[in-house]
């Protein structure tokens, strides 16, 4: 066998195996998490799944005063520091 054949014949293989993998029915994740639908109108149980899904936006963050001056004090001096306007970062 040739080795122009070999290659050939590998790349048969892998495009077998790939077209392959890529039929077979997708499984959820490891968390539970629904699998990516594998038809167009199989998106309704993934919306719901994402509908369920509940953000918290309080963080319990809130700085007082001083902290916050501290911080825009040094954010000013690292501006300063890098000096953009003279092409320095």
């Amino acid at each position: 066998m040739k080795m122009s054949s070999l290659f050939i014949l590998l790349a048969v293989v892998l495009i077998l195996c790939a077209c392959w993998l890529r039929s077979t029915p997708r499984r959820s994740g490891p968390d539970g998490a629904p699998a990516t639908p594998t038809r167009r109108d199989d998106h309704r149980a993934l919306n719901a799944w994402q509908g369920a899904i509940k953000l918290d936006a309080g963080s319990g963050y809130a700085p007082d005063a001083e902290t916050t001056r501290r911080l825009q004090e040094k954010l000013q001096r690292e501006e300063q520091r890098q000096r953009p306007q003279e092409g320095r970062n």
